[in-house]
């Protein structure tokens, strides 16, 4: 738990293990270190090459670097490794009690969804990690605010189909997250969820899906 905060988060993977991962890494500074990540595949493959992720992140995240240079250090350690597979990864560093949040993004989508129902976009900036080469990538800096909504979640969520094959999309996961935004963290992710299953009701999920949800407020 983090004081201010109400976070609730779910994993469901296609197969007993998966690809999917995120995470909440205490710094020393009291701030907090947030992941989520997409190893293209599913399986056991995938989630070796998730675990490799995840003890590159949490050995990098406490050594005082910028979140450019971990994201560039990461591609630069997984990439021998990766074959002919790559990662999404969204980085973040929250400073709990100044509501400020450092992002970086290798081509994985995240939403903030403001009190007022307005969603912003934490774009993509750079391509996957074990596709790009170069430089340090940039981080962006927000500040949050009471009833904001941080979302984190990877595709085989909005990419699930239905008997019609149509994708559920990431206009309806917005709608859902709209309509339900004034409940606990926990109650959003059961309606969001809810909304995929009634959607792609008939049709087995072809791929793993996470959904974090992280919702400020004082009295949280």
């Amino acid at each position: 738990s983090l004081s201010g905060y109400d976070i609730a988060c779910r994993c469901e993977p296609t197969d007993l293990i998966g690809g999917d991962y995120y995470d909440f890494i205490p710094l020393s500074d009291g701030a907090v270190g947030l992941a989520i990540a997409d190893v293209s595949g599913h399986g056991t493959a995938a989630a070796l090459l998730m675990v490799e992720v995840r003890a590159t992140l949490r050995a990098l995240m406490g050594q005082g670097l910028s979140l450019g240079e971990i994201m560039h250090i990461t591609n630069d350690l997984l990439t021998p490794d990766l074959d002919h597979n790559f990662v999404t990864a969204f980085f973040a560093i929250l400073q709990p009690e100044a509501r400020i949040l450092r992002y970086g993004s290798a081509a994985h989508p995240a939403l903030l969804m403001h009190g007022d129902g307005i969603v912003e976009r934490l774009d993509s900036q750079t391509p996957p990690l074990g596709v790009h080469v170069g430089g340090i990538e940039i981080s962006e800096e927000i500040r949050l605010s009471d009833g904001d909504l941080l979302v984190l979640y990877t595709d085989g969520l909005v990419e699930r189909l239905n008997v019609d094959n149509g994708l559920f999309g990431t206009n309806r996961m917005v709608e859902a997250l709209r309509c339900n935004r004034h409940l606990t963290a926990e109650e959003i992710i059961e309606r969001v969820l809810r909304a995929v299953r009634d959607f792609s009701e008939g049709v087995p999920q072809s791929d793993d899906e996470t959904l974090v949800i992280i919702k400020v407020g004082s009295h949280c």
